[in-house]
């Protein structure tokens, strides 16, 4: 989701972008804080690290009731089960 949330505010010509997040490793691959591990946060990590956003990471706290995080949360569950499976061959788990 943020992914594609980068690509949409780039389409737009915008270049800075407030992201809120409720999983730290979010912000911390992006910012090069964490090591990543597996097929899809590594995948996340380089294309962040491509990014030429500059991204304001704000933590909320995630299943609250923010709206718009509950929101995004059910969105990027369910591209995991579609595109997720096309982009890396096998299901893949949030």
């Amino acid at each position: 989701s943020v992914i594609e949330g980068i690509n949409w505010i780039r389409s737009k010509g915008l270049k800075t972008v407030n992201i809120c997040y409720d999983y730290a490793g979010l912000a911390h691959w992006a910012n090069g804080e964490w090591r990543a591990n597996t097929e899809v946060s590594k995948y996340y990590k380089r294309e962040m690290q491509k990014c030429d956003i500059r991204i304001n990471w704000m933590k909320v706290k995630g299943h609250s009731g923010v709206y718009w995080n509950e929101k995004v949360d059910a969105l990027t569950k369910e591209a995991v089960q579609t595109e997720g499976k096309k982009r890396f061959g096998k299901e893949v788990g949030l």
